[in-house]
This record gives C-alpha cells, structure tokens and sequence, in this order.
C-alpha cells in the first residue's frame, strides 16, 4: 500500500504586518464534512473528506484544524518544469461541479492543503481546501498561558497566493501533487481572555509534494 511522507521540508514564517490514486468519489458524492462547512453545491465533496483524512493519517496534528475553503474562477497559467502553475485571487468559499481531479500538499507543520478541479460549461476552477494545523505561542511579556497565532479562536481573515501553485500530474503517488506552493495566511486582531491585545499578523506558509513509498 503506497503511502505519503513529506518529500521536502516547508518553511514556515510568521511576519508581522502590523505587527497520495486520486479518489473517485470526485463531486459526485457529498457529505457534510463540518470543517469546510458548505461550498457552492452545497457539501464538501465526498472525495476531498477521504482524501483529507488519508493525508491527515500521515501528517498528524497534535492541537486542532483550522479549515479554509477557497477558490480561484479567473487565474493566469505559467509553464513550470513540474507542472503546471496557477495563480490569481482567491475568493473565500467553493464552487460546485468538482471533476474528481485532486492535487495535495503538506509541510512540515502538517499542514493540508486539496486542490480540487472543476467545470462550469467551458470554465474551468479550482477550489483550495486549507487544513492547518493550530499554531501558539508563549511570551513572558503577556504572562503565563499560551495566546493563539493561528487558531479556532482567533480566527483568519483571508488567504493570498503570493506564487504560483504548480500542479503536478504523477503515476507514483496514490494522488496528484502539488509540487510548490506560497500563501499569505492573514489573522486578525486579537485580544485574549486575560485581555492581552494582539496585533494583526500575515504567516507565510509553503506547501511540498507529499511523496509516497
């Protein structure tokens, strides 16, 4: 049985601002995977819950998800060595009419991250399935306790892509891969239940290729 181990280690940065055979399941079934919530055909598709959850096996995350769902219906193409490169403005939510066609990234962090593929007449999208794990800190400055950076509680206001993600095609992965990947995660402020003010932060956050063996 193929499985999925990190081929390369992400870096994760913090910067203040302010401060692996896809599943053909594809978008024919649907259940209610409450981490995404509802998309634009209503369910996140059935294919994406297992993917995830096969991915998650392997890239465990020892505090809870925080989960994003976004989308791009416009982009630019560029031709990359690996694949093919992808970028625009993302738009938070999901569209409806996924092909069944999934690429998937992780990090270091244990991050997730599911590109799924979809149609709309001749208009082709992709919908981008964030699935990171919690981050926090701890700072003498504010006292004891631990204050959230990327959290349930605190929340995240957007997500841009600040390179291409580069899709790659491969018959030695139970999936196809993303093969490089750079977001702007953003935060909003924060003030935690000890009334500790936090500012707004961007983390930037890479994804690799989940290799396989």
């Amino acid at each position: 049985m193929k499985k999925f181990k990190l081929l390369m280690v992400a870096t994760i940065t913090s910067m203040l601002i302010t401060s692996c055979g896809s599943d053909s399941g594809g978008g024919g079934g649907a259940t209610n995977f409450t981490g995404w919530g509802s998309n634009g055909s209503g369910n996140v598709a059935r294919g994406v819950e297992q993917l995830h959850n096969s991915l998650e096996g392997h890239f465990p995350c020892s505090t809870e998800r925080v989960f994003m769902s976004t989308y791009l219906d416009s982009y630019q193409t560029t031709s990359q060595t690996n694949g093919t490169g992808i970028i625009g403005n993302l738009k938070q939510g999901a569209m409806g009419g996924e092909t069944g066609d999934y690429y998937a990234g992780a990090n270091g962090n244990s991050d997730i991250l599911i590109i799924a593929k979809t149609t709309n007449g001749n208009n082709v999208g992709f919908n981008y399935y964030f699935s990171f794990c919690g981050r926090y800190f701890t700072d003498n400055q504010y006292g004891t306790g631990r204050y959230p950076l990327l959290a349930k509680e605190r929340g995240v206001n957007g997500i841009q892509m600040t390179s291409p993600s580069v899709l790659t095609a491969t018959a030695f992965c139970p999936t196809n891969v993303i093969s490089a990947g750079q977001f702007y995660v953003y935060v909003p402020q924060y003030t935690s239940p000890n009334g500790v003010p936090l500012q707004a932060t961007a983390l930037t956050i890479n994804f690799a290729p989940p290799g396989c063996q």
